[in-house]
């Protein structure tokens, strides 16, 4: 059943599919008595006949409802509409760690910030017994302020509820499988989410992945046997405390491993970034100022840009031969000329404010 945009069902009001794949389908709805808009999935003809995709389902809903954190997508409601279970969470206005990778790397001070962040919000599920087994950057997602929510809980896992996966079955995202997930030995504890996270980690300073092969094969086998290179390899800003850190936390043995999402913490707040050394507990004001300094630059480039549309007109005679300004002169150049130097140093300041900021 496929729910129409603009159509409302119970309490909901269909606004636009925010995703759609074999599980079922994600809506941007508008909650109508509550007033507000939260991401709805319904889950698919196929997945709600099959048993054990839908014990999956319901479970993911009973494990967020328990999890209360601000870094923590929030569960809203899980129900039946239309004869389709569903279940409802907040809308995170933004995007996903995966996709502002793509655009490029991502400095040490936010890298850290968002490892801090989802530390938190992984500390808050390992306390509730819930292990989330599919740590990765399409599970991060991003506010429009920088803020950094976990969500993704479709593979966790509850000491609550044992019957889950058997031993043998490997599941998870393998870029980022910890060595226990990709040799399926049994049950999973917290150390495998950070190891999950580590690698999250590394990817995210060194601008590349820890084991990135074309074969799914041979990036589970580096997992389990092959120790990557520091990040400081690939980005030479990244001091040596900080490599420690990565590579700890990407021990193939748990027990070499941090024990915990605390102790990782407490480690990441210790050490220092850059030359001069930059508290770990400052970077939040610096990160702060940085976002001053961005919306002033992008106010700076909106007024450029509006400079440039008011000599559109300009530019188009003086492409087509057909300046009327021609004839007329300022400080002994054509006006064309002077207004192409205009436009070209607006386009030039707009670049330097807004595109390399």
């Amino acid at each position: 059943m496929v729910f129409e945009l603009g159509s409302r069902v119970g309490d909901y009001q269909f606004i636009d599919v925010v995703e759609s794949n074999r599980e079922g389908t994600s809506y941007k709805v508008r909650n109508v008595p509550l007033q507000r808009y939260e991401v709805l999935r319904v889950l698919s003809e196929a997945t709600q006949g099959d048993p054990v995709r839908l014990e999956r389902f319901q479970r993911e809903a009973k494990i967020l409802a328990r999890l209360n954190h601000p870094h923590i997508v929030s569960y809203r409601a899980s129900s039946q509409i239309g004869g389709r279970f569903v279940l409802s969470t907040e809308l995170v206005e933004g995007t996903n760690l995966a996709e502002r990778l793509e655009i490029g790397p991502i400095s040490l001070p936010d890298a850290v910030r968002h490892v801090w962040q989802t530390l938190e919000a992984l500390e808050c599920a390992h306390r509730e017994g819930v292990v989330h087994r599919d740590v990765s950057p399409v599970k991060l997602l991003l506010t429009s302020d920088s803020e950094l929510k976990l969500g993704g809980f479709s593979l966790a896992r509850s000491t609550a509820d044992p019957r889950l996966t058997q031993v043998g079955v490997s599941i998870g995202t393998s870029h980022y499988m910890s060595p226990e997930q990709v040799q399926a030995t049994g049950d999973l504890d917290a150390r495998s989410d950070l190891y999950s996270l580590g690698v999250v980690f590394y990817e995210m300073v060194a601008g590349r992945k820890p084991f990135d092969f074309e074969s799914q094969f041979d990036v589970m086998l580096a997992h389990v046997e092959t120790i990557p290179d520091p990040p400081s390899k690939w980005n030479p800003q990244v001091p040596p405390e900080l490599d420690a850190l990565i590579l700890k936390s990407l021990a193939k043995k748990p027990s070499l491993r941090f024990q915990s999402a605390k102790e990782f913490c407490e480690a990441l707040m210790a050490i220092s970034l850059g030359a001069t050394p930059e508290p770990a507990e400052d970077i939040e004001k610096a990160l702060e100022a940085m976002k001053r300094r961005g919306k002033a630059s992008s106010r700076q480039a909106q007024v450029l840009a509006d400079e440039i549309l008011g000599h559109q007109a300009d530019i188009a005679a003086v492409a087509s031969g057909k300046n009327p300004l021609s004839g007329t002169m300022l400080g002994g150049l054509p006006n064309g000329v002077v207004i192409a130097a205009i436009v070209v140093l607006a386009i030039g300041l707009f670049l330097i404010t807004n595109g390399f900021k």
